[in-house]
């Protein structure tokens, strides 16, 4: 039996339960709807936030303000947003405000978390690294039951995934990310503990999970956790307390790579007799040892695209970037100049690297001030002996900074608060004085009563999407419902998404619909936007810019031709003229892809079949 001993002083207890509330947040990850994914886990973030915010502020005792220096990075990227959004023009303002609030947030997390560990410095770090490890543990296990089918039987909308386990986040990388941080809280928890039974229990949960979702990402983490026991055992950094969490680890992460081994032996077979039961629909596995690592043209397509910055950057675009929520568009119009080769099927709304998103997006000034953050992080992480709570941080924004270099999690606010914690758990605590006892609280609920009403704001919205989202036969009034919320600039676009894809285009108003569709276009040229504005421009019977259109769609989506050719033929507006020149156009775009309308046909075909 696992028992969690921690010193709860004062008033720490319900933020200690807030702790645990946002810790396990990503298991809401399993009620997602489509454009919004991870709307649970980020609202039940905000509220966690909020709350241990207000709470800490509105019962401290003084007037001091207590924060760490990571405040400064969210502060000076707030800055560079602010300029970067006056120089730029939107189409829709709902990314860039996302980040503020993002921005805000985290501000607010580091001085909730910087007052809990002045109270108490080892009981802040007993509580997170214990409540992470408990969190990745039922976040894996709730992973392989789905990975499985087993969690349908309980929740009919999760759907069991084929090839690749997804896990709670639906996306592997982010679950492998998870199971990582997992297995290095869970040496820290156990190195304080005689009993270590919970402890390789995680470690066959975490090492299944992570051989399933077969992310070539796991070979970087395992050298990168073997760096931390290396450094921690120099005579410089050595500390006996933290001797048994490295040896821990290291005993850990061996164990995990056996499995990363052994686990595709077992996994195969057993997924196809779980097809036999019924349980699952398709067998298919994945096996890391299968997967090449050097192999990755499309993030190598994608970083190849920041050398084009010269030829379509103005001198404010290289000092404050094309503005924050901007690379969608910025990444779409670089692939029409590049070989096709290294393609992805969509266009990538993060540029899988965080210093090159933050050098899109924020320009010079933006990357100036991560890198020197993180030139900060490095300095502050080698100048002292590590010690436990050192051991665990300097590890879990390690571990995290590996993944936001092939990756986007902290672009996900459960990881970005989490990078937060774990700052703070690593940065000194600072503190300046208030004017007057009443200014504290007053922040405190003011911060929370914002947090509250914000989530009230999106929350409605957001059930209303839901709404939708849900019904299998959807009529006028839930198409007025969307309609009606595209106005909103929080959720505006992602209804204006969910309409798109629930219903086709209406016979009146096309120039109205027309002129949304290329704003959504401005904003994120996804193939369903793209899609609609040709189809709009069908029912216009507009051929010459429809024949535009086409070509650019067919060459970056592929898989878009057949269906704009039978879009084309269905509308009913077109001569058969027309038409063929369309197809044309269509066949146009296919050709530097070695494609045809028809091999698509066939591919599209198959892939419905699968």
């Amino acid at each position: 039996m696992i028992r969690f001993k921690a010193k709860p002083v004062d008033s720490s207890l319900p933020v200690v339960g807030v702790l645990l509330l946002f810790m396990l947040t990503p298991v809401l990850g399993l009620f997602k709807v489509w454009p919004l994914p991870y709307a649970m886990a980020v609202s039940l973030s905000l509220l966690c936030v909020g709350l241990a915010f207000g709470y800490v502020l509105l019962r401290s005792r003084d007037s001091n303000y207590r924060f760490n220096v990571a405040v400064f990075l969210f502060l000076g990227l707030t800055a560079v947003l602010a300029v970067s959004v006056v120089l730029n023009s939107y189409a829709y303002e709902a990314t860039w405000r996302w980040y503020a609030i993002a921005f805000i947030v985290c501000i607010m997390a580091l001085v909730a978390a910087s007052e809990f560990k002045a109270r108490d410095p080892r009981t802040f770090h007993n509580s997170i690294s214990f409540f992470l490890w408990l969190s990745c543990f039922v976040s894996g296990i709730a992973s392989l039951l789905k990975y499985y089918g087993l969690l349908t039987l309980i929740l009919p909308w999760v759907e069991s995934a084929d090839g690749r386990l997804s896990g709670v986040w639906g996306q592997s990388n982010l679950t492998t990310t998870t199971c990582w941080l997992g297995l290095l809280a869970g040496a820290v928890v156990f190195s304080r503990k005689e009993h270590k039974g919970g402890w390789y229990a995680s470690i066959l949960v975490f090492g299944w999970v992570l051989a399933c979702a077969a992310s070539r990402m796991s070979w970087l983490m395992v050298i990168g956790l073997f760096a931390l026991t290396f450094v921690s055992r120099l005579s410089r950094y050595r500390v006996e307390e933290t001797l048994n969490g490295s040896r821990l680890l290291v005993r850990g992460v061996v164990l995990v790579v056996i499995l990363l081994l052994v686990v595709p032996l077992i996994n195969q077979p057993l997924r196809e007799s779980l097809v036999s039961f019924g349980l699952l629909d398709q067998s298919a596995a994945v096996s890391l040892a299968g997967r090449d690592v050097f192999h990755d043209s499309a993030r190598l397509t994608e970083l190849s695209k920041i050398s084009s910055v010269g030829d379509v950057f103005s001198w404010p675009q290289w000092l404050f970037g094309v503005g924050p929520g901007h690379y969608p568009v910025f990444s779409y119009h670089a692939d029409m100049s590049i070989p096709p080769q290294g393609l992805a099927s969509g266009t990538w709304l993060h540029s899988h690297n965080i210093f090159s998103m933050i050098f899109v997006e924020f320009g010079v000034a933006g990357l100036a001030v991560v890198f020197a953050f993180v030139v900060g992080v490095a300095s502050a992480a080698l100048k002292a002996p590590m010690n436990l709570p050192r051991f665990f941080s300097i590890g879990g924004i390690g571990l995290l900074f590996i993944h936001s270099n092939l990756e986007f999690p902290l672009w996900n606010l459960w990881f970005l608060v989490l990078l937060c914690l774990l700052l703070t758990n690593l940065f000194d605590v600072r503190e300046i004085k208030g004017g007057s006892d009443w200014l504290k609280p007053a922040v405190g609920l003011s911060g929370l009563v914002m947090v509250v009403m914000l989530l009230v704001n999106v929350g409605y919205q957001y059930a209303r999407i839901v709404d939708v989202a849900g019904k299998s036969q959807r009529g006028s009034q839930d198409l007025q419902a969307l309609s009606f919320l595209a106005n909103d600039s929080l959720m505006g676009p992602y209804a204006v998404l969910r309409k798109y894809r629930d219903f086709a285009p209406e016979s009146t108003s096309i120039d109205w619909q027309l002129r949304e569709a290329r704003r959504m276009k401005a904003w994120q040229p996804r193939d369903l936007v793209v899609l609609r504005e040709f189809s709009l421009l069908i029912l216009k019977q507009d051929v010459r810019d429809a024949c535009k259109v086409a070509e650019q769609s067919a060459y970056r989506y592929p898989r878009s031709g057949p269906i704009m050719l039978d879009h084309s033929r269905l509308a009913g507006g077109l001569s058969p003229s027309q038409i063929t020149e369309i197809a044309n156009c269509i066949e146009k775009g296919l050709a530097p892809r070695g494609e045809t309308i028809l091999s698509m046909q066939e591919k599209n075909q198959a892939e419905i079949s699968n």
